[in-house]
């Protein structure tokens, strides 16, 4: 086990080594310039042979031109000219959603005395290459059908983590020249791949040189943060009862609707403003919500299972799903917890006086599927808070005995449950209240 988790590590630390390296010459070089280098090394691997002279020939060649396209890259006037007269601004969303269009804008400065150009933005995002846990727990979609030296080795496995960690490709912007003293604001788009938190650590500023295969860059520092949501794919939704239940103790004798408060917690993304309870806050030096609990209203849970979980577009799509009922409960009036599993089960509650809708789907842009035998578990929190709910909507994407049993069990103590299945075959044991919802495009919100 030890040589199995040093062989382990010592693969990751090459794994990220080639991808750092991949990254700086896919910033350093133009695709002609690539293209020049690949000639090159496939000449130094033909000229092993010195009978070959137009082998040799063609390697002085291209690295004699990539040799002049390096010094002059070399120019460090032109990096601090930048550095001190070009101001750059970005103004980025702060959601987005997977696959749809996102619009952001750039404000650029010249103030230099001469015209600026054939200078591009290159976005730099985040470090995507992926954690040793994150690697270690990743299921690669497809991963049973690759050969067993691929999934020993696991690069395609890294290769998919590095995609997935990127979230989203920003094309590169060309400016026009700019004369001095010249403003300018550009409009660019991107198109999200994956869900998640997207971040952008700066831009490069770039310009190729006269032969066209190499760029002298300069790095400006310019922090953006976007979180990206799944895409909501509407269905929908069964009909579920509006019965209104207690929530709180109701001996006072206190009748119709309202709000006792429970207690305090820390913030969390998409609170209002109006929930934070400043002593707190000034006392403990972080964010802290008043959280109250309504005395009677109508409560509705839903369920994300990604307990051994598929991953890839089958989880995907069962997000989605989850995303889209998100979107078609009246959060303004009822109350609707998500029920969830990361290394444990988590409970977050959308409606009046908790949590706001979005919070629910930044919850879900983070959600991957989970390993941890944690079914005992959820079918324990289910089964204590069972009756404190309208409804139930229970989204599977695997289903076993265990899981017939469990929802068995919510039925007969009186919830009025609804179970989508995912997946891409209907099991033949699939009971008659389980409606299996094929992996297929759907109607997008």
């Amino acid at each position: 086990m030890k040589l199995r988790s040093l062989f382990r590590r010592r693969l990751l630390r090459h794994f990220s080594l080639l991808s750092g390296f991949q990254h700086k010459v896919r910033l350093r070089f133009t695709r002609s310039g690539m293209l020049l280098l690949g000639a090159a090394l496939t000449c130094a691997v033909l000229g092993v042979n010195t009978r070959q002279v137009l082998i040799y020939q063609l390697f002085a060649l291209c690295v004699g031109l990539l040799f002049c396209a390096w010094l002059w890259t070399l120019r460090w006037p032109w990096r601090k000219a930048l550095s001190e007269q070009l101001q750059v601004q970005r103004h980025f969303p702060a959601q987005a959603s997977v696959g749809h269009l996102a619009h952001f804008h750039y404000d650029i400065h010249w103030r230099g005395a001469h015209t600026l150009h054939d200078v591009r933005l290159l976005e730099q995002c985040h470090d995507p290459r992926p954690s040793p846990a994150q690697y270690a727990h990743a299921i690669e979609p497809g991963a049973e059908r690759r050969n067993w030296f691929d999934r020993v080795i696991g690069y395609y496995r890294w290769a998919w983590l590095v995609r997935m960690n990127r979230i989203a490709d920003i094309a590169e912007v060309h400016l026009p020249p700019l004369a001095p003293g010249a403003s300018l604001s550009l409009d660019h788009t991107f198109i999200p791949f994956a869900r998640g938190h997207l971040v952008l650590v700066g831009v490069w500023l770039a310009q190729t040189d006269p032969l066209g295969l190499m760029r002298r860059l300069y790095f400006l520092e310019l922090r953006s943060e976007c979180q990206v949501w799944p895409a909501p794919l509407l269905q929908a939704l069964p009909a579920l009862p509006q019965s209104r239940r207690a929530q709180a103790d109701s001996s006072h004798g206190l009748t119709g609707d309202g709000e006792e408060f429970s207690g305090l917690r820390d913030y969390r993304a998409g609170d209002s403003l109006r929930m934070v309870h400043w002593k707190s806050f000034a006392r403990l030096g972080r964010p802290v919500v008043k959280e109250f609990e309504s005395e009677f209203s109508t409560r509705f849970l839903l369920v994300a299972d990604s307990v051994a979980a598929p991953a890839g577009v089958l989880f995907e799509h069962a997000i989605s799903l989850a995303a889209g009922a998100i979107l078609q409960f009246d959060v303004e009036r009822d109350l609707l917890d998500l029920l969830y599993i990361e290394q444990h089960c988590a409970l977050a509650c959308a409606g009046p006086g908790a949590m706001s809708r979005q919070a629910l789907l930044h919850i879900l842009s983070g959600l991957r599927a989970s390993r941890a035998p944690l079914l005992p578990m959820l079918n324990a929190m289910l089964m204590s808070r069972a009756a404190g709910y309208s409804a139930c909507l229970y989204i599977a994407q695997s289903w076993d005995e265990e899981r017939r049993h469990m929802l068995h069990r919510l039925q007969r103590q009186g919830l009025s449950l609804h179970v989508w299945l995912v997946s891409a075959q209907a099991p033949s044991d699939l009971p008659a209240w389980v409606s299996w919802r094929p992996c297929e495009p759907l109607e997008a919100a």
